[in-house]
């Protein structure tokens, strides 16, 4: 019998938390001039919580840094932040997920906070893909082909893709991390 897999939104890679990246503006500032907390350790919670699976009324990020830029323009150079939470404090929406309060794990870069994340990212991604190696598929976990698929060579937004919009890995896009062309792309010449 198959073991069900763990919704990102509830992984916690052996741990007792979800580790949720996000970012807001130099100064820990985010929508509304909400401001976050600039030292590791210190918590943050939302002033207006409210658990109904919609945005708003919440801190807003990605699990683990999965579907990246879901809901949201990314700028590279912003702070970025991992927030520890508890898996009951989040609420999932779609490839982002808002939570009532979590502590400061880290801050600073894209690079250093999705370095903090890498291997509970990869954890993950192996366990949602045990027994569905599909060779191709749109968000087929080891895919390789497909838009949103975790490990694609191809795909807009395919965490590992080599090419597409909003790529992680991306060498081409308009937004993607490690682009050398694109409009607000992290490394873009």
């Amino acid at each position: 019998m198959e073991s069900e897999i763990v919704p990102v939104h509830q992984w916690t890679h052996g741990g007792a938390e979800v580790l949720v990246l996000r970012f807001s503006d130099r100064d820990g500032k985010a929508h509304g001039g909400f401001q976050h907390p600039m030292t590791v350790g210190e918590s943050v919670t939302a002033p207006d919580w409210n658990p109904a699976p919609e945005c708003g009324h919440g801190i807003h990020g990605w699990p683990w840094g999965i579907g990246l830029g879901d809901g949201k323009d990314l700028v590279w150079s912003d702070l970025w932040q991992v927030y520890g939470v508890a898996p009951a404090d989040i609420v999932a929406l779609g490839s982002k997920v808002k939570f009532r309060t979590g502590v400061l794990r880290y801050v600073g870069t894209w690079q250093g906070a999705t370095d903090y994340i890498l291997k509970g990212q990869i954890g993950w991604v192996q366990q949602a893909s045990r027994g569905k190696g599909h060779a191709t598929g749109y968000s087929s976990a080891s895919s390789a082909t497909g838009y949103s698929s975790a490990s694609s060579a191809t795909g807009d937004s395919s965490a590992s893709s080599a090419t597409g919009y909003r790529s992680a890995s991306s060498a081409t896009g308009y937004s993607s991390a490690s682009s050398a062309t694109g409009d607000s792309s992290a490394s873009s010449a």
